[in-house]
């Protein structure tokens, strides 16, 4: 990911990081933690069996207008 994700940046979690029995959906998330963003994020995703999850910011796309 180029540009750094910041605290309330609405992402989708890529496919491809994501479990085979998750992959059937997508899981769309808020950056919740951002206090180490080159390495990882903590992201709030209410769809998914863990609420709450660290994520290395390739594993993710944000959604911007």
């Amino acid at each position: 990911m180029k540009d750094r994700l910041k605290n309330g940046d609405l992402v989708l979690i890529k496919s491809e990081s994501l479990a085979d029995h998750l992959k059937s959906d997508k899981h769309m998330g808020v950056v919740v933690d951002d206090i180490d963003n080159e390495e990882e994020v903590r992201v709030f995703h209410p769809t998914m069996p863990q609420q709450f999850s660290w994520w290395h910011p390739d594993c993710l796309e944000a959604i911007r207008n």
